[in-house]
């Protein structure tokens, strides 16, 4: 890809963040009890795993960890990072829909924590088929992604490939192109490969400003379809 902005902003030191996402955090507790085992018992990917917080604190309870991002300055980061602690975990570096050459069916969580939202929708579709692959029959992905009623979104101009681009408004102006979804998309990408069990929409407005600004964002959970 031509224009990473991913890896300008990584390479600048923004979005290095230290400690995980909460929803991240709840939701591998939550699956790891849900199976009656421990969190140290899972296998985790994340795909757009940026500085590698969310995958440092699954190694420090003790998961086994991979993350595939396309900033090679983000994947660095994180392999330094789990290098200084003495954690481990496998980092590679290449854009969606490619996935590295990982064992099937052998992760019990997946975690896309906004990276779907920097994909057009033909590489999500993509990227969710084979992911579905690397899961567990018992495994889940956690996704979370933009909806259609965020000030981003309505800021911006829709382009043929379906993402929305030269955002000027809202929380992700400066973000490059954003694929933001409805209900009816939401269905579209994942409905192939992976059975929803739990969607929520979250839709925040901020007052505080002279011109309110709405954040409109959907949290999935799901498990991989399995031919009958």
């Amino acid at each position: 890809m031509e224009n990473n902005v991913w890896e300008s902003l990584y390479s600048s030191g923004s979005y290095l963040n230290r400690y995980p996402w909460d929803c991240v955090v709840t939701f591998l507790f939550r699956h790891a009890g849900s199976i009656g085992k421990k969190l140290s018992d899972l296998r985790v990917l994340e795909v757009g795993c940026g500085s590698g917080s969310n995958l440092w604190f699954a190694a420090r309870e003790g998961a086994s960890v991979a993350g595939t991002d396309c900033s090679p300055t983000a994947i660095a980061h994180a392999e330094e990072r789990f290098k200084a602690e003495g954690l481990t975990g496998e980092f590679y570096c290449g854009f969606l829909p490619d996935m590295p050459a990982l064992e099937p069916a052998s992760f019990d969580c997946v975690i896309d924590r906004g990276c779907f939202a920097a994909c057009p929708p033909a590489v999500i579709a993509g990227s969710l088929a084979a992911l579905a692959g690397f899961t567990k029959p018992s495994g889940k992905l956690l996704s979370t992604f933009y909806g259609t009623k965020h000030t981003s979104c309505l800021s911006g101009n829709l382009q043929d490939n379906g993402m929305t681009d030269s955002i000027k408004g809202g929380s992700l102006a400066g973000l490059g192109p954003i694929t933001f979804v409805d209900r009816e998309g939401i269905d579209k990408l994942y409905g192939p490969h992976w059975e929803i069990l739990k969607l929520h929409s979250i839709l925040e407005k901020e007052v505080s400003q002279s011109t309110p600004t709405i954040h409109d964002e959907w949290h999935l959970i799901a498990s991989p379809r399995r031919p009958a």
